[in-house]
C-alpha cells in the first residue's frame, strides 16, 4: 500500500489554520464528490488578506518537501456527526490530509485504506499528523457517529478533473474571507 503517515506541521501551524477555519466562509454539503454532510472551506491565495499570507506560504513549502508535484489545491473539512467521505480513489497524483483539531468525544471520523481485495484498515492519526496518499489508492473517513474533526486537504500534480460536470453541479472551489 502507498500510504505514509509524516508530521509536517507544527502546533502553531495547526492553530493557524484553525484560525483561518473561522475566517473563511465556506459551505455545508449533504452531498460533494466523495463526501457527505460536511463543511468545506477553500484556500486560495488570490483573495487571502496579506496579514495571513506569509503564514500560509510558509506551511505550503512544508508540504512541497513531501511530493515533486506542483500544488493544485488546498482546503479544509469539518467533519461533524453523519459526515463522511466514502472509499475513493483521487484523480490528482498525492493527497495529503493533515488533522487540525479532534474533540475530544470524537467517535467515528477515521482514515482508512482498502487494499485490493477490499480489506479495510483504519490509520489512526493524532493532531499534526499528516497522511499522504497516491492516486491508486482506495481510501476514505469512516462516518463521524459523535463529535467533530477537521482537516486540511491539499492535493499535489494535476488531476483528471471534470470542470464542467464540477461547474454543473456547482462544486468548483470559491473562496470568500469574513473581516
Amino acid at each position: 500500500m502507498s500510504v505514509e503517515i509524516v508530521n509536517i506541521l507544527s502546533e502553531k501551524d495547526c492553530q493557524f489554520l484553525r484560525g483561518i477555519f473561522q475566517k473563511l466562509v465556506g459551505d455545508k454539503y449533504e452531498t460533494y464528490a466523495n463526501l457527505s454532510a460536511v463543511v468545506k472551506k477553500d484556500i486560495s491565495v488570490d483573495s487571502m488578506p496579506s496579514l495571513y499570507l506569509e503564514n500560509w506560504k510558509s506551511i505550503e513549502r512544508k508540504f512541497d518537501e513531501y511530493t515533486d508535484e506542483k500544488s493544485y489545491t488546498h482546503y479544509l473539512l469539518l467533519y461533524e456527526k453523519g459526515a463522511l467521505a466514502n472509499r475513493h480513489m483521487d484523480t490528482c497524483p498525492t493527497t495529503i490530509i493533515t488533522i487540525l483539531k479532534k474533540s475530544d468525544d470524537l467517535i467515528g471520523g477515521e482514515n482508512f485504506v482498502e487494499d485490493r481485495t477490499n480489506e479495510r484498515t483504519e490509520i489512526g492519526c493524532t493532531i499534526g499528523q499528516s497522511v499522504l496518499y497516491r492516486n491508486h489508492l482506495t481510501h476514505g473517513v469512516t462516518e463521524v457517529i459523535q463529535g467533530k474533526r477537521l482537516v486540511l486537504v491539499s492535493w499535489y500534480g494535476n488531476p483528471i478533473v471534470d470542470t464542467e460536470g464540477m461547474r454543473k453541479k456547482n462544486i468548483l472551489p470559491t473562496t470568500k474571507w469574513v473581516d
